[in-house]
């Protein structure tokens, strides 16, 4: 049986290979701290879409279950923020500047890899739990 198949180890799998490599780009990021006109990057954010794309028929599920807002005073479906009935656009402020030109802010960084590496160690608990599950129910497990 190869477990890799199985829709939730698929989409651990690649959680925890986003997490790595987002954890590659924060220590890129920390190493250039000192760096003159270095500009921190960011890993663009994983998406329940593109997990959902793993599912079998993932687009065709995608198109079966569309978010609506029936309410005011529900949260928008797009990812927008209403306060008080108008729109507000959620944007990062500007990092800060040393005078030369690096923007790196080390406290950041390092709090965001911290919840990386915490994020990361909670993605091998579920895959490790997945697994013993697996393997309780084929009548393997640990003996």
């Amino acid at each position: 049986m190869d477990v890799s198949k199985i829709p939730i180890m698929q989409a651990l799998t690649k959680r925890m290979s986003w997490l790595h490599r987002k954890q590659g780009v924060l220590a890129q990021n920390i190493a250039n701290a000192d760096t003159p006109d270095y500009k921190p990057n960011k890993l663009k954010e994983q998406t329940f879409d593109s997990l959902l794309d793993l599912a079998p028929g993932g687009g065709a599920i995608r198109n079966k279950v569309a978010l609506r807002r029936t309410d005011a005073r529900h949260f928008s479906v797009t990812g927008e923020t209403t306060i008080g009935g108008r729109i507000v656009e959620e944007r990062q402020e500007d990092l800060e500047t040393t005078p030369t030109g690096n923007s790196v802010v080390i406290e950041h960084q390092m709090m965001d890899l911290t919840n990386t590496q915490v994020e990361y160690g909670m993605m091998v608990n579920l895959y490790k739990k997945n697994m013993a599950l697996l393997k309780a129910a084929i009548g393997r497990s640990g003996r």
